[in-house]
């Protein structure tokens, strides 16, 4: 049975054959300069933003932040013009850790307010009256936690998540390998 592709799969597998042609000189050139380990080890990787996809060719690090990007090919969706770096520079994301303690405080407290009125509504238009309180306080102890998870797993992906700068100096939230085993030491 065939998989299914979302959307942004295809999107992806549609534009990577432009990526691929357009940094294909530039991969022979700058994985000739690794080592034997370095090229071996090379991974591939596809992230899809709203406007561009951005394809990289980096070396896994211990780290996300710790991938050394050898390529980069930046590709507009509607375009479909590619834009190639060698080496590029290393984004960082500004400042937010009081805006995520913000959202990871706030948010849950939101989703379960809506999800307790929901409730609440769904009693009133189900019997006409509206719900004792008891029973709302049962939907809240109820919805509060399965919230807090969803927005920590949000978090959770938002914080692990690599920064790349796109064309239009935005920054695009990427996942990339880590590397499994050390590299071996090179002899000096």
């Amino acid at each position: 049975m065939a998989k299914s592709t979302s959307p942004g799969q295809r999107v992806l597998l549609e534009l990577e054959p432009i990526a691929r042609a357009a940094a294909k000189d530039a991969i022979q050139v700058e994985t000739a300069k690794l080592s034997q380990w370095q090229q071996d080890h090379v991974v591939f990787g596809a992230n899809l933003g709203e406007r561009w996809a951005v394809f990289e060719w980096y070396v896994p690090g211990e780290r996300q932040r710790d991938a050394r990007v050898i390529v980069k090919a930046t590709v507009d969706r509607r375009t479909k013009e590619a834009i190639i770096e060698t080496h590029p520079a290393t984004a960082v994301w500004p400042k937010r850790t009081l805006s995520l303690i913000g959202y990871s405080v706030v948010a849950p407290v939101i989703g379960a307010a809506c999800f307790v009125l929901l409730a609440a509504l769904l009693d009133l238009w189900r019997y006409e009256s509206w719900p004792p309180v008891d029973r709302l306080q049962t939907v809240a102890w109820f919805a509060w936690p399965m919230m807090q998870i969803m927005v920590l797993i949000f978090l959770y992906q938002a914080v692990s998540s690599v920064a790349t700068r796109l064309p239009d100096g935005k920054l695009l939230a990427v996942n990339r390998a880590w590397r499994k085993k050390r590299a071996p030491r090179e002899a000096s």
